[in-house]
């Protein structure tokens, strides 16, 4: 039979099963540095996240904001946005203004779940990684992301209207260091057999290195989260639309025994500009948008 609940990846949220999963903090080996990762939220961010739910083997499902103690703050019963062919698409509603209801403060997202299984009802619970509601956090990337279709589990075009297209945020510490700007051009030569050479097409572009992680790095399911969104069809970092550069990968900065690291990969913007607007805020290449967010 197939899984009767998937939790996306894809999703802003680590989820962990309660109580025999661990927290990222727990799971680091006992020969290395403790380590421990709040994952950031302004006020004015939006929470959104999909669970996918087998057909006719779940009664029902909410989620609940516990404070730092585990105790309820406050309670939400989300909604149906679809279905596939063997799986219910549940969703957070866009009313419920999860973030922006919270104050300054570390909470956790927890999941209640009933299904049927093995001809008995069973609750499955699922807590989050610490979510930490800041006022300010200026040298962080907002990440809202999307796709061209449905897949990696994920429900983009609940129906497939594409007037329902879903978006999903994550924000996380980082920025573009001056050292991370790399003017290139795609360039076709014609060379003839004395090695004259002529060139007959010439593009210019620029390459931005962009790093993820603070000063102590992220846990790898941060990672590993950032990695999948970069495979997607529409990402934006600061309300700019990017896509990796042809052949990038995301490489680390570690140190030894220390579980965290920063990372980074190179990035072009999707559209490739050739004047300043009145829109623009500043000449591409120069600026560092992890001092000067107001670049985007």
């Amino acid at each position: 039979m197939a899984d009767i609940v998937k939790i996306p990846y894809l999703n802003p949220l680590q989820f962990r099963k309660v109580p025999e999963g661990k927290f990222a903090c727990e799971l680091i080996p006992s020969f290395e540095h403790k380590a421990y990762y709040t994952q950031k939220f302004l006020s004015s961010d939006t929470l959104m996240f999909q669970v996918l739910l087998l057909k006719n083997y779940w009664n029902s499902i909410s989620y609940r904001i516990l404070d730092q103690n585990l105790s309820e703050v406050s309670s939400y019963t989300g909604g149906l946005i679809g279905s596939t062919e063997e799986y219910d698409i549940w969703s957070v509603r866009t009313t419920d203004n999860v973030i922006s209801s919270l104050g300054e403060g570390i909470y956790f997202v927890e999941l209640l779940i009933n299904i049927n299984s093995e001809g008995s009802t069973q609750d499955l619970n699922f807590i989050s990684e610490p979510i930490e509601v800041v006022d300010d956090l200026p040298d962080s990337l907002m990440i809202e992301y999307s796709h061209d279709g449905n897949e990696f589990d994920v429900v983009f075009f609940p129906g497939g209207n594409p007037a329902n297209r879903r978006f999903f945020q994550l924000r996380v510490e980082g920025g573009l260091a001056s050292e991370g700007f790399s003017p290139a051009s795609k360039d076709t030569f014609y060379i003839d057999q004395v090695r004259d050479v002529v060139m007959l097409n010439s593009i210019p572009f620029n390459v931005y290195k962009f790093t993820f992680g603070p000063g102590g790095g992220i846990p790898n399911w941060m990672a590993d989260k950032i990695n999948r969104i970069l495979s997607l069809a529409y990402v934006e970092i600061n309300g700019r639309q990017y896509v990796k550069n042809e052949g990038a990968k995301f490489e680390a900065i570690r140190e030894k025994q220390y579980p965290f690291a920063g990372w980074q990969i190179e990035m072009v913007p999707a559209d490739n500009v050739y004047s300043i607007t009145e829109g623009q805020g500043s000449q591409l290449g120069d600026f560092n948008p992890d001092y000067n967010p107001d670049y985007f």
